[in-house]
């Protein structure tokens, strides 16, 4: 139902008690003249002047109690329009209001009762847990009580969770005060409860000869006959009746979490794996896939998803799509990835990065560049001072793959000779003659000890041959 603001009423021209509309073929005196008939509903039927004289009924009483409220929600929505443009929006509303409230009474009433039903229900399993819990029980005893917390569950799988999920739909849809719904809280929690109770009991039922077949206590013996119509092995789950709140845990999906982004990646991975389970179950499908996937959110993160139809079989992978690009960062993990591999091979690994949120990808990228640019520092700095140092040197092979260019990275059998690469040396950066050489071979290196020769006005590398003769190498 679509609501009337005040740039409508102003494009319109009714701001006023006595406005006309764009043609200005008649006056608008009257408030249900602005007020569209919804479809689906029946015309509203305005109060006479002797209705109103008589004793007012449940429904005015509640109109009234909503006419303050609603009159500081639109005066919050709309600041700058006057007493007069908020009272017309107002009344609007209010005659929206009116044909949602006994909707809304009749079905919050059905939610309520629905609530009851299922407090008893939980009440009679949590009690049935107890008892299987107990030391003290015999097997015929066992099996009664495990018979009867079966029904109990595949009843609240089958029926009582879809009926009470529709409910609560219902009265949600046909909320007419401003702010969340109330009904929200005792739902999340109900369902919360069923599914804790019922991951107690499948953990008991696991652990308990009883419940596997076997004997508990002093009394009665292991039953070799053909399972009970309860037992899984002759009756296969299905997906409806699959209960992923069991398997998995909840979602959470608050950004104000430092590691929201690392706990969203592993509650993927298990609920991808969830997945491949539940496409085995007979009855599988996309539909109740988003279904089952909402839920294992908390109310913060299914207000990402929700909006979605849930008969749309597209909507599971439009709703998984929402929540990567919300709570996930593929860019940012594949460029710290990258930078650590690059770290490893210069052997200065970097700091540990902690995944925050998704805002702080910003300064994940300034503390790369800081980064990139103390390990350009620092390389250049580790250069051996004098050649008395060459004990206390690193082999030769470490040497040349530290001070390697960055295009033969890590290794190349032809560094002694110099580099394959169209890139020159990064100590002069191809200033030298244009000459591609290596940087130990440059005559900017401050690790040279032998003279230059006169003619040139660089610096020139000297070496030894076996004879004790010297070479010089033009670069």
């Amino acid at each position: 139902m679509a609501d009337h603001t005040l740039d409508e009423l102003n494009e319109h021209g009714l701001t006023g008690e006595n406005s006309t509309n764009l043609n200005g073929a008649f006056t608008v005196k009257k408030i249900e003249d602005l007020l569209p008939i919804p479809q689906g509903l029946p015309n509203p039927k305005f109060p006479s002047k002797t209705e109103c004289s008589s004793t007012p009924s449940a429904l005015e009483v509640e109109l009234q109690m909503l006419e303050p409220i609603w009159f500081e929600a639109v005066c919050r929505e709309n600041k700058g329009a006057t007493v007069e443009q908020i009272q017309i929006l107002v009344d609007i509303k209010l005659q929206q209001v009116r044909q949602l409230i006994p909707a809304r009474w009749m079905a919050e009433k059905t939610f309520k009762s629905h609530c009851q039903m299922l407090e008893q229900i939980h009440d009679s399993l949590a009690q049935v847990l107890t008892t299987l819990q107990s030391n003290e029980i015999v097997y015929s005893s066992a099996r009664i009580e495990e018979y009867q917390a079966q029904r109990a569950i595949q009843d609240w799988s089958t029926s009582r969770q879809p009926d009470f999920e529709a409910s609560y739909q219902e009265a949600s849809r046909a909320w007419y005060k401003p702010g969340n719904d109330p009904l929200t809280t005792p739902f999340t929690c109900i369902r919360d409860k069923f599914g804790s109770l019922i991951a107690r009991y499948e953990y008991e039922r696991s652990i308990r000869p009883a419940l596997g077949g076997g004997d508990v206590g002093s009394g009665g013996s292991p039953n070799n006959s053909e399972p009970t119509p309860s037992c899984p092995t002759s009756c296969p789950v299905t997906m409806k009746q699959f209960n992923v709140s069991t398997r998995i845990d909840r979602f959470e999906g608050d950004l104000k979490d430092p590691n929201v982004m690392a706990i969203f990646t592993r509650w993927k991975s298990q609920w991808e794996a969830l997945v491949e389970e539940m496409k085995t179950l007979p009855g599988f499908d996309t539909v109740l896939l988003f279904d089952k996937l909402q839920q294992v959110l908390s109310p913060l993160a299914l207000k990402s998803v929700f909006h979605h139809p849930p008969a749309s079989p597209h909507s599971y992978e439009a709703a998984m799509k929402d929540l990567c690009n919300k709570f996930e960062d593929p860019m940012a993990v594949r460029d710290y990835r990258l930078k650590c591999e690059a770290a490893k091979n210069s052997g200065d690994p970097l700091p540990e990065w902690k995944c925050g949120m998704v805002e702080n990808y910003d300064q994940f990228k300034a503390w790369l560049r800081l980064q990139s640019a103390q390990l350009k520092q620092s390389t250049s700095r580790k250069r051996p001072s004098s050649p008395s140092m060459t004990e206390t040197q690193p082999p030769m092979k470490k040497r040349l793959n530290e001070s390697s260019c960055f295009i033969c990275d890590p290794v190349s059998p032809s560094h002694r000779d110099g580099h394959q690469c169209d890139v020159k040396c990064r100590q002069c950066l191809g200033k030298r003659d244009k000459i591609d050489h290596h940087i130990v071979m440059c005559p900017l290196n401050k690790s040279r000890s032998a003279p230059l020769e006169k003619h040139r006005v660089g610096r020139q590398p000297f070496f030894k041959k076996n004879d004790g003769s010297t070479m010089s190498t033009k670069c």
